[in-house]
């Protein structure tokens, strides 16, 4: 066997074990750090100047969820769904029923910080300029 073959077999053995332990990310629902049950809301997803960067305004209340980056940091969790495609922009706004799992209590007149485990009904919109 030619020894670029063999270098080859010997190099894709070797990343075997390495692909294998590359985890995906855990649903934050599952997330020990939580404070209380998930729970659905119907509201509008996007993204702020400031953090955290991406907020969920609930349909109906002044309340404002912010989905946590830094003290809930993702540790091995999705924050955000695979089905919502990340809001790299400020010029998307994502509407829909989002399942939120709550890192804190909540408190009045304060941001919640939450991961967001699961959406159904998504609709995304282009925020008029």
């Amino acid at each position: 066997m030619q020894l670029w073959i063999r270098l080859m077999i010997l190099s894709l053995t070797a990343l075997g074990p390495l692909a294998e332990s590359a985890t995906v990310p855990k649903s934050c629902a599952t997330d020990e750090r939580l404070v209380a049950p998930c729970f659905t809301v119907h509201g509008r997803l996007s993204s702020w100047n400031g953090t955290p960067t991406y907020r969920i305004s609930v349909t109906g209340t002044k309340r404002l969820l912010g989905v946590s980056e830094g003290r809930f940091g993702p540790n091995g969790y999705e924050l955000l769904p695979l089905e919502i495609p990340q809001p790299t922009n400020f010029d998307s706004e994502y509407f829909g029923d989002f399942t939120v799992c709550p890192f804190e209590p909540e408190q009045p007149k304060r941001m919640r910080l939450v991961c967001v485990s699961a959406v159904n009904h998504l609709r995304i919109v282009d925020r008029k300029k």
